[in-house]
């Protein structure tokens, strides 16, 4: 049985904290977090509030926002016991997307958990498609991570950003996949012991999902699709070796110094758009 999802109203407190965020205001963020926060996806209370003004600073400059810039924010699915929420620009576009717990004092409390994890959809042409996890955990490192829901051709390995960031890839398929939103259980394992985690992983379904951002291979070119909503990165993969990446492209033909073997484009949901040359290299 799927564990429960609940869509609730975003509470004011997590309304006032994005605002803050979004402000540069550590002070007034700060202040949106209960004195005895606990643990947050591995940090406590001063360790994750630097780490989200961090964070939001480099989304805010990556989408060409400045602070004070309009911004909405909408309900969103998320487990039971966390407030799931969108964050959007002035014209309905997607920026960011959390959960948070909500103590009974109307403050924000961390949720426990000891890592840091990310959903994703990997789509490949001609493949079945992925379910993904982004995972880390801030200053242990992950030795083991188990499923324990369905799921079959389980991968665990370091992402291809971990020199930058230190992301575990965590990808498996699910029988039957329907692709909509489903909660996964896993056992996260490290140094200091183990761990169960419930992540819910964005599907299909999502309000904000876009369909069909398969890049294009022209030779050394690489087509993208600018024109339905912002992306997060492209990573390509060179004839005879060697890789590159473009973060938040913005033109709708990139152009490489040799021939192209395979391209990701990540979008905004974090969600991944893989076609190879193998494949024709084109996406219709």
């Amino acid at each position: 049985m799927q564990p429960p999802v609940e869509t609730a109203p975003v509470p004011p407190i997590v309304a006032a904290f994005v605002a803050a965020l979004a402000a540069g205001d550590a002070a007034g963020a700060g202040a949106c977090l209960a004195p005895d926060f606990g643990l947050h996806e591995g940090m406590g209370r001063d360790g994750w509030l630097d780490h989200e003004l961090g964070e939001f600073s480099r989304r805010w400059a990556a989408c060409g926002f400045a602070p004070g810039d309009a911004l909405g924010i909408a309900p969103s699915a998320a487990p039971a016991g966390l407030r799931g929420f969108l964050v959007l620009d002035a014209a309905g576009g997607f920026v960011y997307e959390d959960a948070l717990c909500v103590g009974p004092d109307g403050l924000i409390r961390g949720n426990g958990r000891g890592v840091e994890v990310v959903s994703k959809l990997q789509f490949e042409r001609g493949r079945p498609t992925r379910r993904a996890v982004a995972i880390r955990s801030h200053g242990r490192d992950i030795a083991a991570v188990t499923p324990l829901d369905a799921a079959e051709d389980v991968v665990f390995e370091k992402a291809a950003t971990w020199d930058e960031d230190r992301f575990h890839s965590f990808s498996f398929t699910v029988p039957g996949d329907d692709l909509r939103s489903r909660v996964a259980r896993m056992r996260v394992t490290t140094r200091a012991g183990g761990e169960t985690v419930s992540v819910l992983l964005r599907g299909a379904d999502h309000p904000l999902f876009l369909g069909a951002r398969w890049p294009e291979l022209d030779g050394n070119r690489v087509a993208v699709d600018i024109g339905r909503g912002r992306l997060w990165g492209l990573a390509v993969g060179f004839e005879g070796g060697g890789t590159a990446s473009v973060p938040h492209p913005s033109r709708p033909i990139l152009e490489f110094d040799r021939p192209v073997e395979w391209a990701t484009l990540t979008d905004a949901l974090d969600n991944d758009w893989t076609t190879r040359r193998a494949d024709g290299g084109r996406s219709r």
